[in-house]
């Protein structure tokens, strides 16, 4: 026979989250008490794998809606991601799974100068470059020259042929998908 619908409800399948802890929350189509665990998964070319928790009571169970705090969740990088599956069971003793896959980035892109130098006077026409980097994906970069904003596009450099000769001071920004 077969278990119980599971539908976990928070956090959202392929969401990004920037906090070091999440809600789950988990529905169930009728009375049962869920278990949960979560891994963390990595790719690298054909080779993969995963590595976790062992199953854990959740701490509002055994009704229709099950929640528990997960703690303690680590930065995923570009090619990884955690797995978060919940179990529960019936009162016959027939049991379901379901799982959502989620990344964890608690970490502001990094943005760095790498010529010419900070205070550095330079000719019209130098190209500025950056270096941006981020442990998942780089949602938006942009540099304010006076008071205008201005979209920077991969690889980041700022074009400085068409300014005219005078003192500028630039600022850069970058944002994620979380930060």
């Amino acid at each position: 026979t077969k278990g119980p619908n599971i539908t976990i409800t928070s956090p959202e399948n392929g969401s990004i989250t920037n906090k070091d802890q999440i809600l789950l929350n988990a529905t169930t189509n009728e009375n049962a008490t869920c278990t949960y665990y979560f891994v963390t998964c990595s790719s690298s070319g054909n080779v993969g794998g995963c590595g976790g928790t062992a199953p854990k009571n959740m701490n509002i169970t055994g009704r229709l809606n099950h929640s528990q705090y997960v703690s303690d969740l680590t930065d995923t990088s570009s090619n990884q991601w955690h797995n978060l599956h919940v179990n529960c069971t019936d009162s016959a003793g027939n049991s379901n799974t379901a799982f959502i896959k989620f990344y964890v980035d608690t970490t502001a892109p990094s943005i760095a100068l790498e010529s010419p130098a900070n205070d550095s006077v330079v000719e019209i026409g130098t190209l500025i470059n950056l270096t941006i980097n981020d442990n998942l994906n780089i949602g938006k970069v942009w540099y304010s020259r006076w008071i205008i904003n201005r979209t920077l596009n991969s690889p980041y450099d700022i074009d400085t042929s068409n300014w005219s000769k005078a003192e500028y001071t630039i600022t850069v920004y970058a944002n994620d998908s979380a930060n």
